[in-house]
């Protein structure tokens, strides 16, 4: 699939003695349509 990297959140939540940076991905909805066009 195609999805894009819209952004890393630095530091977001501690989560096993440490600090995580979560990465957002996005996929437009008509992206996802073209992949799953079915004639």
């Amino acid at each position: 699939m195609n999805f894009i990297k819209e952004g890393q959140l630095r530091q977001h939540y501690f989560k096993n003695n440490q600090m995580e940076d979560p990465v957002v991905y996005s996929l437009l909805k008509t992206d996802f349509e073209k992949l799953n066009h079915k004639d």
